[in-house]
């Protein structure tokens, strides 16, 4: 059977979901990063597809306890998380459960699926009201029907703990990080569902209303909510619709930056004069360290695979009546991300901006390098954007994205050409009472010098990278193992903190290596 390239690639996609396994996660992830990302919208509905039909929903989330299962749960969770920051989640999100795989059984519509899909997934209150509106959608009756009693059941909760604030927390449910088209989705329902159907009184529907005004009043409300939260407007000016993105959530607007510049392509910062018009169509407020994060961290994501990108001129209108003539020489047109272009425009652009607060914010689920590459891109970064000598502290504290900055520092260590550990100050391991001490020109060796570094891999370990990191030890094992043993030693304090249960047995290879010495 012949596959275009569109099916093979959701073809792939399917495949790598369905062999997940423990060792090659990381690199089964990034791969299905990539191909979801060159298939678009249709990419991302496959996906998701994929994975609601490789969870099992019929138990109460303990039954999904095996490592197969967790992991296909692991990665369903996260893109849930980035689904419903998005403008199309209702038909993505109907299309996967309307439509799953042959294997799944647990699926079926009932009282009790929307519950399990909650505790199996782990919602927050939003994210359970935002599951139970978008399915209202779906094509199905009975899914629509018993999603409207999902609704009607958690909603409450959420309005009660937005209006309280004693007990108002994004944690929890609220509503301040959360995407325009939720909060429009929650609206309409609010505003023009019936009384049955909302499962609220009208006093807590009007407190709820009043509340949000206060979050949102009208200088600041984006403009799609404009009709819904103050519908006696009697006009909004063009120059209001065309700028409406600073007032958007936080976490939408850090992320659309990165999303917008993904879509134009490669082009859109080929100079420096492409890369002003670019920035100054997305608005400069809105240049913060988390956005500009964001832009790197795709950069390094995507630096050699996309093929296909969007005008600058599509976007501003400038040529909707082009005749064709001004159309670029696809031979002419850059095939990689020149990223000191982007950070000489942002320091242009973007003068108060600290580059020292953007390095923290690569902790961000979209941070993950998986070449050589890509560290370059993310080095040459900082290079650019740094007055002074590189934070490296940052990488010795245990991200939120532990896949990302483990990608980072098994790049680095591999690589010490590109960024050696050795060039950056840090508390290093006393080797005094070493008869022969280590080349001091073997920067791979004087990496393992950095007592910082080996806690922060023994930390990483203890958070669920055990495997990772016993082979990244390989290699001081093999080649400097004395000052590894001191390393273990002058940070035994962390080293005891690991646990010992049979899911991480730790000293379980470490102690076959103190051995050699006793």
């Amino acid at each position: 059977m012949n596959l275009d390239s569109h099916s093979l690639a959701l073809s792939q996609v399917t495949n790598l979901v369905g062999n997940l396994s423990k060792k090659s996660y990381k690199q089964s992830v990034a791969e299905i990063s990539r191909l979801v990302s060159q298939q678009g919208p249709e990419g991302d509905r496959h996906l998701l597809r994929c994975l609601f039909s490789y969870v099992d929903f019929s138990g109460d989330g303990k039954t999904a306890a095996k490592e197969f299962h967790q992991l296909h749960i692991q990665l369903l969770t996260q893109e849930c998380t980035t689904l419903f920051t998005k403008p199309n989640f209702v038909c993505t999100l109907c299309h996967a459960l309307d439509n799953p795989l042959h294997q799944q059984k647990s699926l079926k519509p009932s009282t009790q699926l929307f519950s399990q899909i909650s505790k199996v997934l782990k919602l927050s209150r939003v994210q359970e009201v935002v599951l139970g509106l978008a399915l209202t959608h779906s094509s199905k009756a009975d899914t629509r029907s018993h999603a409207l009693q999902f609704v009607k059941h958690k909603l409450p909760d959420l309005l009660r703990s937005y209006i309280d604030s004693d007990i108002r927390s994004p944690q929890e449910g609220g509503l301040a990080d959360v995407s325009a088209e939720v909060l429009h989705l929650l609206l309409t329902h609010l505003l023009h569902s019936s009384k049955d159907q909302l499962g609220i009184v009208a006093p807590q529907r009007e407190a709820f209303l009043k509340t949000i005004k206060k979050d949102f009043p009208p200088d600041q409300v984006p403009v799609v909510l404009v009709p819904l939260l103050y519908s006696d407007t009697q006009d909004i000016g063009m120059d209001r619709i065309v700028n409406d993105n600073t007032n958007l959530p936080k976490a939408v607007m850090d992320g659309s930056l990165a999303d917008m510049m993904q879509e134009m392509g490669y082009s859109c910062c080929a100079t420096m004069d492409e890369c002003r018009k670019s920035l100054l169509q997305f608005g400069t407020n809105s240049l913060s360290a988390s956005a500009v994060a964001r832009v790197i961290s795709m950069m390094a994501r995507t630096h050699s695979s996309l093929t296909d990108s969007m005008p600058l001129q599509s976007i501003t209108g400038s040529s909707v009546w082009s005749d064709g003539k001004d159309k670029a020489d696809p031979n002419s047109q850059p095939s990689t991300w020149n990223v000191d272009v982007f950070v000489e425009v942002i320091k242009d652009l973007a003068p108060h901006l600290n580059f020292r607060e953007v390095i923290p914010e690569l902790d961000n689920p979209g941070f993950l390098l998986t070449d050589v590459q890509g560290l370059r891109i993310v080095k040459n970064a900082f290079l650019r954007g740094l007055p002074d000598v590189f934070p490296v502290e940052v990488l010795h504290r245990v991200w939120k994205n532990t896949d990302g900055q483990l990608s980072w520092i098994q790049l680095a260590l591999a690589n010490p050409e590109v960024f050696c550990f050795a060039d950056y100050p840090c508390h290093t391991v006393v080797i005094d009472i070493l008869k022969t001490q280590p080349e001091e020109d073997n920067r791979e060796v004087a990496t393992w010098k950095s007592l910082d570094l080996v806690e922060t891999l023994l930390k990483l370990a203890e958070a669920g990278k055990y495997d990772q990191v016993k082979s990244l030890f390989g290699f001081p094992i093999k080649h400097c193992p004395d000052m590894l043993l001191l390393a273990l030693l002058q940070v035994q304090v962390c080293f005891r903190s690991l646990p010992l249960n049979p899911g991480m047995q730790f000293f379980s290879w470490t102690s076959d290596f103190l051995f050699l010495f006793f």
